[in-house]
């Protein structure tokens, strides 16, 4: 049985056209990325904390007998994690206490403190900086800083508080007792509700976005060889 010219070109090419698509290809597959699991927010809810205070339930008290309350324009809030450390900030000067990122640089007027939420639990890290320098500060207001357990001093002379907090978020209204401190500034809170979802992540591959070149070469030659060989036929 004898197989037509024509056949054997059209044999070729494709295996030449796979033979491309194939180092080449490889390569490229780096560039493009990977699917991974991301938090993705999905709800947000505000609210501006006005106070802190003690709790007036009994059944919450029984239930959570160190727990204290962030008074809210909207709602109140269980405090269950970061309690003293929030009433510790509350007796300092409010004027000099703002919101901060991680790495020390001021919030945006009017940007948020943000906490995750999971069902009825709310939770998250929040950093501020008292804005007098240690060298100005009084002997009450060292004392109660030296309370809190995470802090530093900024290259300004500046103290950066980390508090982490963690607490509930009631279906009723929370009583409040009369031991009621209100904050001098009101802070503007923000609750995310994130889930996991699977999306691309396009992070180029060095030794891909390197090795490149090396396979279209490579393929180059591969398909020359192959069509010098075809034609020598």
């Amino acid at each position: 049985m004898q197989i037509s010219r024509s056949f054997i070109k059209i044999l070729l090419v494709t295996t030449v056209t796979l033979l491309v698509a194939g180092c080449t290809g490889l390569v490229m597959k780096d560039l493009t990325g990977s699917k991974s699991p991301r938090d993705v927010e999905i709800s947000r809810s505000s609210d501006e904390l006005i106070a802190i205070g003690t709790i007036g339930n009994k059944e919450v008290l029984n239930q959570f007998p160190e727990a204290i309350a962030l008074v809210g324009k909207e709602q109140s809030y269980i405090l269950l994690k970061g309690t003293k450390e929030l009433q510790t900030l509350a007796t300092l000067d409010g004027a000099f206490l703002t919101a901060s990122y991680m790495n020390g640089n001021e919030l945006k007027p009017n940007s948020p403190l943000v906490f995750q939420t999971k069902d009825s639990e709310f939770f998250g890290t929040a950093w501020f900086i008292y804005k007098k320098k240690t060298t100005e500060l009084s002997l009450a207001e060292k004392k109660a800083i030296s309370t809190i357990k995470n802090t530093s001093t900024l290259y300004s002379g500046y103290t950066k508080i980390e508090v982490r907090v963690s607490g509930i978020i009631p279906e009723k209204q929370v009583t409040l007792s009369d031991a009621v401190t209100r904050f001098k500034v009101g802070r503007q809170i923000a609750l995310i509700k994130t889930e996991k979802r699977e999306e691309w992540v396009r992070y180029p591959n060095p030794f891909a976005i390197f090795g490149l070149p090396f396979a279209i070469v490579g393929d180059a030659v591969l398909f020359s060889f192959v069509m010098v060989a075809e034609s020598v036929k």
